[in-house]
């Protein structure tokens, strides 16, 4: 697949919330961008552990 993860925008009182997408086979997993970004920075996992 060429384009296996997708960004939506989700209308809320304030603003919006994001939400990716990432498509496997027959699997579709989401995740809130923020968390996305925790994840990618280490916070939740550190490489100490």
């Amino acid at each position: 697949m060429k384009y296996s993860c997708f960004v939506l925008p989700l209308p809320r009182d304030k603003g919006y919330e994001f939400i990716i997408l990432q498509f496997a086979g027959h699997e579709v997993h989401f995740t809130s961008l923020v968390n996305y970004q925790v994840r990618l920075k280490g916070y939740l996992y550190p490489s100490s552990y």
